[in-house]
C-alpha cells in the first residue's frame, strides 16, 4: 500500500488516467483495505482540530471566492482522506516508507546507469511507455525521462527535485528511525541517488543529513572513533561539501543567480523557489488567516498572470500558506512534529526532522500530494510518551 500511495503522490503515469479518476481509485481502494485490515481510525483531538479547521477555511472561502473553489477543494479533501487513511492502515508509517523508498532509489539508479553507459533509455523502455497528456515528459510507470536534461534523474516522478526531496525525507528516516552502522547500504543507494538527481536542494539536504549520520555512528560514540576517525571524516566532508558549493553550477551559481534575479525583479522571477517565496509573501500577508484557496484563479483580480505563475515551478512550502493561511500551515508542521515523537525521542531531531521536510517543500509542491499530507496523521501524538511508559513499568517489574 506505500508503494501505492508513493506513486500517486507524483508518478505521471500512476495519474495518467486523470487526478479525479486515480484519486477516487485510491481513496477506495484504501477504504477497503481499512475494513480488511479493521483497523481503528481514532483520531485524537488535535488531528480532529486540524481537519475541522481546513473545512471551516475551505467553507469561508468559498463565501468569499464562491463556486471557483468548489471542484479544487474537494480534489484536497479527498486526498486528505486518503492520507488520514494510509497514516493509520500502514504501521510504523514513516520507516515503511523510508524502506520502500530506498527500494525506489535503487531502481532509479540502475535505469539511470544504462542511461550513464550510453544505452538509449527511452527505446528501451518504450514498450511499457505510458501516453501522457503532455510532451514535457517521458514516462515509463517505473521511470520517467525529461527530453533535454536526462542527465539528472527522475527516478519515477516527475522531475528530478521531486525525486531529491522525497530521497532526503526518506534519508533522515533511515538515519535518525535506525541510527545504526549495518544501514550503510540504504544511506549509501540514498545518497547515489540523491547525487544523479543533481537537485539543488538534495545536494544541500541531503549533505547535512549524511554529516549527521556519521556523528551518530562515529561522533556519538566514547571510544577511539570519536576522537580519530570522525574529525578526519567530518573535516574531509565540510571540505568537500564546500568545494561542491563553490564548483557545481546548480549549487552556489545557481543558488546567487536566483537570489540576484529575486532581488532585481526580473521577469520570470517568480517562478523560481526564491522568487516564488517573495511572490507568495505578499498573498499571505493580503489573507494570512484564512488564505487564497487550492486554485490560482481566485488571486486573478491581485494578479492576472496568477495562473501562469502557478504553472511554474512554485515553492511548496510558501504555496500552502497561501492556499490555507499562516494557522493551517503551522498546524501541519505541529503535527508532523508530535508524530515524529514515535518514533524521534529528542526534540533537536525532530526539528532537524522539519527542516528537512520544509526544505523539500521549499522545492517542489509535495503537499498537493497525499504522502507528505499523511506525515501529520502517522501514530498518535504521544506515542513516543506511551512507550516510554511502557518501557519504563516493564523495568520496574522485571527489577521487582
Amino acid at each position: 500500500m506505500m508503494s501505492i500511495l508513493i506513486m500517486v503522490s507524483g508518478n505521471p503515469a500512476a495519474l495518467s488516467i486523470g487526478l479525479e479518476v486515480a484519486y477516487v481509485s485510491i481513496f477506495l481502494l484504501f477504504i477497503v483495505y481499512w475494513k480488511l485490515r479493521n483497523v481503528s481510525l481514532k483520531l485524537n483531538k488535535l488531528h480532529l482540530a486540524f481537519l475541522t479547521s481546513i473545512v471551516f477555511v475551505i467553507f469561508i472561502q468559498y463565501i468569499v471566492f464562491g463556486d471557483m473553489v468548489v471542484k479544487s477543494a474537494l480534489g484536497f479533501l479527498v486526498r486528505l482522506l486518503i492520507a488520514v487513511l494510509a497514516a493509520r492502515v500502514i504501521r510504523n508509517f514513516h520507516m515503511v516508507f523510508a524502506n520502500v523508498m530506498v527500494w525506489i532509489a535503487a531502481l532509479g539508479v540502475g535505469i539511470h546507469s544504462l542511461h550513464l553507459l550510453g544505452v538509449d533509455i527511452v527505446a528501451l523502455l518504450s514498450p511499457i511507455q505510458v501516453p501522457l497528456d503532455t510532451d514535457i515528459r517521458d514516462s515509463f510507470g517505473i521511470h520517467t525521462v525529461i527530453p533535454g536534461v536526462e542527465h539528472r534523474n527522475c527516478g519515477m516522478f516527475w522531475e528530478p527535485g521531486a525525486f531529491a526531496g522525497y530521497i532526503v525525507v526518506s534519508l533522515f528516516l533511515i538515519v535518525v528511525g535506525e541510527r545504526s552502522k549495518s544501514s550503510w547500504w540504504k544511506v549509501l543507494i540514498l545518497l547515489l541517488a540523491d547525487i544523479t538527481t543533481l537537485s539543488t536542494t538534495g545536494y544541500v539536504v541531503g549533505f547535512v543529513v549524511f554529516l549527521y549520520w556519521v556523528y551518530l555512528i562515529l561522533g556519538n560514540q566514547q571510544n577511539l572513533y570519536r576522537y580519530t576517525i570522525f574529525p578526519l571524516v567530518l573535516i574531509g566532508g565540510l571540505w568537500g561539501g564546500w568545494y561542491a558549493f563553490q564548483t557545481l553550477p546548480f549549487l552556489q551559481e545557481k543558488i546567487q543567480d536566483r537570489v540576484d534575479s529575486t532581488s532585481a525583479k526580473a521577469e520570470g522571477s517568480e517562478i523560481n523557489r526564491f522568487g516564488n517565496f517573495v511572490y507568495d509573501l505578499s498573498f499571505i500577508a493580503k489573507r494570512p488567516i484564512f488564505g487564497w484557496g487550492t486554485t490560482p484563479y481566485t488571486k486573478l483580480e491581485e494578479d492576472p498572470y496568477a495562473v501562469e505563475a502557478a504553472e511554474g515551478q512554485g515553492n511548496g512550502l510558501s504555496g500552502f500558506y497561501v492556499k490555507f493561511g499562516v494557522v493551517i500551515g503551522s498546524m501541519y508542521f505541529y503535527l508532523v512534529f508530535r508524530s515524529l515523537a514515535y518514533l524521534i525521542p529528542r526534540k533537536s531531531e525532530r526539528l532537524l526532522g522539519i527542516a528537512v521536510m520544509a526544505m523539500a517543500l521549499f522545492g517542489e509542491q509535495f503537499l498537493n500530494y497525499p504522502l507528505f499530507l499523511a506525515f501529520a496523521f502517522a501514530y498518535g501524538v504521544g506515542g513516543y510518551k506511551k512507550r516510554r511508559r511502557r518501557r519504563k513499568r516493564k523495568a520496574l517489574l522485571a527489577s521487582s
